[in-house]
């Protein structure tokens, strides 16, 4: 499987982990950096950060939200994905990012729920 991932129900299983990352930052405008696009998988994980914000008692805007940019270079190999979750560690960096810039530190896990339910959202 490239890119998929196959899971059986009471089978053994092998888990690899590997040490690449998603980095998520604010546009720097000095750097001629502007707002990015927000995909699917960047808008559902600022959604769920927001929620998450809200119900710790920020007032949050999703609409008022710059869109933070987002490199997940490390994840393509000769142009092309690689098929190692580019797309969760995208959701990670942005609620990450999202809940830092508000000043709210979570523990790991925490932050692993809130980009569970955003990618769960935007892959359908």
């Amino acid at each position: 499987l490239i890119g998929e991932y196959g899971v059986l129900d009471g089978v053994p299983a092998l888990v690899a982990a590997v040490d690449i990352r998603a980095y998520a930052h604010a546009p720097r405008p000095h750097l001629g950096e502007q707002s990015a696009e927000r995909t699917a998988v960047v808008e559902a994980s600022m959604r769920h950060a927001c929620v998450a914000l809200c119900e710790l008692g920020h007032q949050v805007d999703l609409r008022q939200e710059t869109t933070p940019r987002v490199d997940s270079a490390a994840f393509r190999a000769l142009d092309r994905k690689v098929g190692l979750g580019s797309s969760a560690a995208v959701c990670v960096s942005v609620v990450g990012h999202m809940l830092h810039r508000h000043g709210v530190a979570l523990t790991p896990a925490h932050v692993h729920e809130i980009a569970a339910h955003a990618h769960r959202e935007a892959q359908g």
